[in-house]
């Protein structure tokens, strides 16, 4: 065993003398710079493990937040439908067919004679919209939901939509004075 050399520092000449190695052990040094392959390969695993139990519920979320913004999109329809009819003194009636939603003013009983607005749910969120009248939903079922002057509805029945997408599921009702629910 070799005995390591030591030197004093000039600088402590007066004091008692301080000693530090003279050099390292000669001979090539580990390096120690970053992570290993094996490290790396850990920290990703983790994080796709971690990732593979956020994405299902961020998935979700969406959908019921597609399905709610559609359900928005139709209550805002009906609600514009009543105040066009009420402002304009004509009829209003809200159509629903294919995931599309418009609404027309006519004279009532008449023809068409105008078109104040539409969205199609379908390409703005992804949704399958459904007309119910009373306890049968049909995917395929158009509905007009026409409501007089006075912003009342026809019928006087209540209305139901149901907006879908994936598993997530939103409704709307609408009461027989076509108040929404």
């Amino acid at each position: 065993m070799t005995r390591p050399t030591f030197r004093t520092t000039p600088h402590c000449r007066n004091l008692s003398p301080v000693q530090t190695p003279a050099s390292p052990a000669p001979g090539p040094r580990p390096r120690r710079d970053g992570f290993s392959l094996v490290e790396v390969i850990i920290v990703i695993l983790i994080i796709g493990i971690v990732a593979s139990y956020a994405v299902p519920a961020l998935s979700t979320g969406s959908d019921a937040k597609s399905a709610r913004g559609a359900a928005n999109v139709l209550q805002t329809m009906l609600s514009t439908a009543r105040t066009v009819a009420i402002t304009r003194a004509r009829c209003a009636t809200v159509h629903l067919a294919s995931n599309r939603v418009w609404i027309t003013t006519e004279t009532c009983g008449g023809t068409p004679i105008d078109t104040v607005t539409s969205e199609d749910l379908g390409k703005a969120f992804g949704v399958t919209a459904q007309a119910c009248a009373g306890a049968y939903c049909d995917p395929g079922d158009a509905l007009d939901y026409s409501l007089d002057p006075r912003g009342i509805p026809y019928s006087g029945a209540a209305a139901t939509w149901v907006v879908l997408r994936n598993a997530a599921a939103d409704t709307l009702q609408v009461g027989q004075f076509g108040l929404v629910q």
